[in-house]
């Protein structure tokens, strides 16, 4: 069963299976109320069942929570946030 963290310390929402982590969504904190979404990783056997979606979502979620702009800096983060108008919101625009 493949668990999700969001981990505000290490700056990232990570999966986990077991103990082992198999993929992440980091992102730079560039300021108190603006992040940078930088890379989203899943390990290759695991790819291809939502779960660089579902990571990409808990950033997401947790920075509409705290009011907080998006730079969608990875190339996956910004298809899913320019597709899907749900988050559009949070883009940071200058």
């Amino acid at each position: 069963m493949i668990v999700f963290k969001f981990l505000e310390n290490e700056s990232k929402t990570a999966a986990f299976d077991g103990n082992r982590e198999i993929g992440r969504c980091s992102y730079d904190k560039l300021g108190s109320n603006l992040w940078d979404i930088i890379c989203t990783f899943v390990e290759e056997p695991y790819r291809g069942n939502g779960i660089g979606k579902k990571m990409l979502e808990m950033v997401l979620d947790n920075a509409g929570r705290r009011n907080v702009k998006i730079i969608p800096t990875c190339d996956f983060a910004h298809m899913i946030m320019y597709r899907d108008t749900k988050h559009e919101n949070l883009l940071y625009r200058k």
